[in-house]
């Protein structure tokens, strides 16, 4: 009877042991899936803040482009985006910004980082980054009635080129009524580089304060294919050996556009793509000029432009930024066809600097 006993608590002993044992490891395999989701949650959010920047880069942020883009994680759920920024300035590379964008188990996008906001200066004529202190370019909305009262004022700073001598220069160009890309390029001087094409908005609003919500493209006038051109390639392509790959591009090797209004084109319709898939998602919500956006609503701006400019050789633009030595805007001074001017980054050029433009 005593052994029975003993036996039986033994049993009991191991039956409470296994009992604990299976908990536990029931509680870490809970623990390890659930931390495991959390993670994979983590990193999504993280691919969107990326995208999210990649695809704005494409259809905004004026003559910005990045040296640099990675994760910094800095818990097991947190992290930025780190974005190193830099200017094309006649062909200068300068730097700009260091832009971060936060993301974390609750998706985030839209602002952040420092590169995303300024500070204008006391008359209203000039605006600056938060970091590095950087000048921000202005475009003027010919719509808007500049008074004293107004914050930003208009400028006509191709006036003030003459006192920097020995500098390459950034310059936002407003024009007095939209114009196509030929145009442009009979208006532009050809020792100015266009770096930079706005689209300009069909509200009344004052833009001169805006800088993440202007919208427009690089139009680089050698891009060699279309979007769709792009598109119907990759679909080809899925599934092919390096090898073939190589073969279905061999006759494409070298190959670059016959003109600049076909490269131009072929860049434009990158920028409606990319402009079509930002709206689709969501990305374009600000609205400015009171609580419902009596002004402008950036996604109703998009909307329009769109709809009134679907082809590139009819397609016409507000503004654009244009770069170059100092001395070479001269000629641009009375042109009656600029409504306003703004200088933007500007860098002193060195012996060892290479321009693009002369």
């Amino acid at each position: 009877m005593k052994t029975f006993e003993i036996n039986t608590k033994k049993n009991k002993r191991k039956h409470l042991l296994k009992t604990a044992v299976l908990a536990t490891l029931g509680s870490s395999a809970a623990l390890l899936a659930l931390n495991f989701g959390l993670s994979e949650l983590t990193a999504r959010n993280g691919q969107h803040v990326r995208d999210y920047y990649q695809f704005m880069a494409e259809v905004s942020q004026p003559n910005i482009d990045y040296k640099t883009a990675y994760f910094n994680p800095t818990s097991q759920y947190t992290g930025t985006f780190h974005v190193d920024q830099t200017k094309d300035i006649a062909g200068i590379e300068v730097p700009y910004e260091t832009l971060e964008l936060p993301y974390s188990l609750r998706p985030l996008f839209g602002g952040g980082g420092q590169s995303s906001g300024g500070y204008s200066d006391k008359k209203g004529t000039a605006t600056y980054t938060y970091g590095g202190g950087y000048k921000m370019p202005h475009f003027f909305n010919t719509a808007y009635q500049y008074k004293g009262e107004s914050y930003h004022q208009l400028t006509q700073d191709i006036s003030l080129l003459p006192q920097m001598s020995g500098q390459a220069v950034e310059m936002a160009v407003t024009f007095d009524k939209p114009y196509t890309f030929e145009e442009i390029a009979e208006l532009v001087p050809n020792n100015l580089k266009i770096n930079w094409y706005w689209i300009g908005t069909q509200s009344n609003n004052n833009t001169a304060g805006l800088n993440r919500d202007l919208f427009g493209f690089e139009g680089d006038p050698d891009t060699p294919s279309s979007y769709q051109q792009q598109q119907e390639d990759e679909k080809n392509t899925k599934g092919m050996t390096a090898e073939e790959i190589e073969t279905y591009y061999k006759d494409r090797v070298g190959q670059k556009t016959t003109s600049a209004r076909e490269g131009f084109a072929n860049s434009y319709s990158f920028f409606v793509a990319y402009l079509n898939q930002v709206l689709n998602k969501g990305w374009l919500g600000s609205t400015y000029g009171g609580p419902d956006g009596e002004q402008m609503s950036t996604s109703k701006d998009v909307e329009t432009y769109l709809k009134a400019n679907p082809d590139a050789q009819t397609a016409k633009f507000a503004g654009v930024i244009l770069t170059g030595r100092a001395e070479n805007f001269s000629s641009l001074e009375k042109a009656d066809w600029i409504f306003g001017s703004n200088i933007g980054h500007h860098v002193q050029i060195q012996p060892y600097h290479t321009l693009d433009v002369e």
